[in-house]
């Protein structure tokens, strides 16, 4: 994730444009608490609240203005924070238009709707090149976009996301994205992009049959708590890119494993948990030499756990509790030195440990 210092210098002096941007933003905004109350233009943008601008240019680079409430960032979504300060209403993306901008946090706000732009995706895609509206251009500097916790926010469609040609980070965590059939399409347009968070947000289609996943960059895919009620995609296993986080869990993915070594030899986190997977867990496991946590949790897996777990050196959790494991617990497992954390409760196994 990116992290910086606001910084406002009086010396600087706000682009005229991006200044009506905003404000044009601010009118689809219903702002309890006032925290846009700088917002007016007698007042030079870049010292408005949540907003930095290029020391040169004057130019806006940064939107930092995520909810802060008494509940932490992870709170469940059964368990919802008071938001009635936060801003709600609706999130336009108007925001597209700051050239300029690559930092843009409005999490855990409470939007309720998102504006596209009037000519919409379909529309971009039939204008000829040399006559595109900036919102159909693709934007080259916007590099973090974090909606995430907005839990009212229905997002029907990411066509939107492929236009962002520089973006790292994304973040929608939380909103509603259930009407989205094609959101693979439209992350795996982003060359740069390392880490995405899709968690709850109601995806049902995980592509299960496609093949390959144009990811190029990818460091980090979290999908957890959605509803996925298919097998573990083929993709997944078949990625170029050297991932080290994937999380899956809380679905309904009721496949085995792969019975092979898949492309995932970097990945230092392996989160299936709360699913319906089955089988033997495969002895290739043992081979991913930078494995830190390892969570098979709450499945249906059979046999006895692989003797060739003992040989991940980097291992600090395992988590095989909630299974149907049997066997006795295998010795080389006490060749972990770095672990930490070792749950296999609610099984079947013997031995003496």
């Amino acid at each position: 994730m990116l992290f910086y210092s606001v910084m406002c210098s009086s010396k600087i002096h706000c682009n005229e444009k991006d200044m009506n941007t905003l404000l044009r933003f601010k009118t689809g905004v219903t702002d309890p608490s006032g925290v846009l109350s700088s917002w007016f233009p007698k007042l030079d943008c870049c010292q408005w609240t949540g907003v930095k601008c290029d020391n040169i240019t004057g130019r806006v680079t940064h939107l930092n203005l995520p909810c802060h409430t008494t509940q932490p960032k992870v709170v469940a979504l059964d368990e919802k924070d008071d938001k009635s300060h936060c801003l709600t209403g609706e999130f336009s993306l108007t925001l597209l238009e700051l050239e300029f901008l690559w930092y843009l946090d409005f999490s855990n706000n409470d939007f309720k709707s998102i504006q596209y732009n009037s000519m919409g995706s379909q529309k971009c895609d039939q204008l000829s090149r040399g006559n595109l509206p900036h919102l159909c251009r693709n934007s080259t500097n916007l590099r973090l976009l974090d909606l995430s916790l907005n839990y009212d926010l229905l997002v029907d469609n990411l066509h939107w996301i492929s236009r962002l040609s520089s973006l790292q980070y994304l973040s929608l965590e939380g909103v509603h994205l259930h009407k989205e059939i094609d959101w693979l399409q439209s992350v795996t347009m982003l060359p740069s992009l390392i880490e995405f968070h899709l968690q709850r947000c109601q995806l049902e289609n995980i592509y299960p049959f496609l093949q390959y996943a144009n990811f190029t960059s990818l460091q980090a895919l979290k999908l957890s708590g959605n509803d996925f009620e298919s097998e573990l995609p083929s993709w997944l296993f078949n990625l170029s890119c050297d991932i080290s986080y994937i999380d899956l869990s809380q679905n309904k993915i009721h496949s085995q494993l792969p019975k092979t070594l898949p492309n995932l030899r970097r990945v230092k986190f392996l989160i299936l948990s709360q699913n319906y997977l089955k089988g033997p867990i495969p002895n290739w496991l043992g081979q991913l030499e930078q494995l830190q946590e390892l969570d098979l949790s709450d499945n249906f897996f059979s046999g006895p756990i692989p003797a060739s777990l003992g040989n991940l050196s980097s291992l600090t959790d395992l988590a095989l509790d909630s299974n149907e494991l049997n066997g006795n617990l295998p010795d080389n497992l006490g060749n972990l030195f770095n672990l930490e954390t070792l749950s296999i409760l609610k099984n079947s196994l013997t031995g003496i440990v």
